[in-house]
């Protein structure tokens, strides 16, 4: 089993269509969207996921029961960055724990208690956008053959120069 630590409104501010209900201050939805994006990416009947966001106004709790994901909420005067850490140094083996976040803080900690981790914006485009239509719309990218490491696939099927020169 693989424990998921994640920096909730981090990864959230990396995805367009939460990060829009952000904007409309609307933290249920956003919350909700999120969860439901991790879910579909991690296997949360196999791993063990927790997501920590930091307290706003009125929003403290959140109805995580009906999730196979754990929903944490900071309170004054920690904030999720501080919940997040304490978490990590309360663990003897960090090493199944894999953290997301794009704090340089928070990967330092989990690089230095032997964590494994992953920047928001790289697990977002890793397990691929949300599906619905207006993120496929936002990240339909054009095949781009300049990216493509043409010696490593020539290595693997014996390319071999041109034979007809």
């Amino acid at each position: 089993m693989y424990i998921y630590l994640i920096d909730g409104y981090n990864l959230a501010h990396k995805i367009p269509e939460v990060a829009r209900l952000l904007k409309k201050q609307d933290f249920d939805s956003a919350i909700d969207r999120l969860v439901r994006m991790v879910q579909s990416r991690l296997n949360v009947h196999r791993n063990r996921v927790i997501i920590v966001f930091d307290g706003k106004k009125g929003v403290f709790d959140f109805p995580h029961n009906t999730y196979s994901v754990e929903i944490r909420f900071s309170r004054k005067p920690q904030e999720a960055d501080d919940v997040i850490r304490d978490i990590l140094r309360r663990q003897s083996d960090t090493s199944n724990w894999t953290v997301i976040s794009s704090d340089n803080e928070i990967l330092r900690t989990a690089r230095d208690l032997g964590a494994r981790f992953i920047r928001s914006e790289a697990f977002y485009h890793a397990y691929g956008p949300a599906q619905n239509q207006d993120s496929a719309r936002e990240t339909k990218e054009k095949y781009n053959p300049e990216h493509v490491d043409l010696d490593y696939w020539l290595n693997i099927f014996g390319g071999e120069e041109n034979e007809d020169d």
